[in-house]
């Protein structure tokens, strides 16, 4: 039986949609809007207003399968970005912050499977990229090997941290 690739991948976006809809759903400071799924990285828009500014904040979430004991242990408190994803959020957030007046923000957020989240404002940082080995295989026999580049970003240095209960 083969996989339905957009189907697995419709399925995560719909459960990372659902994580922002329990943080920011009954939100009175945040209105949390669902992307359109067609082109799209990110998995939800959330919109405010502050110092008479509109701010725009596309979320990209991160659902790892590994707890904070493994995070802290095995990963040495590091999430990974890959450098590619972060270039399209970027990407699309130019498109965004065309409207006069709105200020665009991109969060990268990522949770453990104990529900630990940290949240990592990549807006306009500028990373050292460095080749993530790993990814270095090929998945298909028609596919070049790629060499994908990511950046190491430190539980310590997240913007927010907080635990779901």
């Amino acid at each position: 039986m083969k996989e339905n690739t957009y189907s697995s991948f419709q399925s995560a976006s719909d459960a990372n949609f659902e994580l922002l809809k329990q943080l920011y759903g009954n939100s009175e400071k945040f209105k949390l809007i669902k992307p359109n799924r067609i082109n799209s990285v990110y998995d939800g828009i959330i919109t405010t207003k502050k110092n008479d500014k509109d701010y725009c904040i596309m979320i990209e979430v991160k659902l790892r399968q590994f707890s904070m004991d493994v995070l802290i242990n095995d990963y040495k408190k590091d999430f990974f970005l890959e450098k590619d994803k972060c270039l399209y959020l970027r990407k699309s957030a130019e498109e965004f912050a065309k409207v006069p007046g709105r200020v665009m923000k991109i969060w990268y957020l990522c949770m453990t499977s104990d529900k630990n989240v940290f949240i990592f404002d990549i807006t306009d940082n500028d990373y050292t990229w460095i080749p993530q080995h790993m990814n270095a295989v090929s998945y298909s026999k028609y596919q070049k090997k790629i060499q994908k580049y990511v950046a190491l970003l430190n539980i310590d240095d997240a913007d927010y941290s907080f635990k779901i209960k």
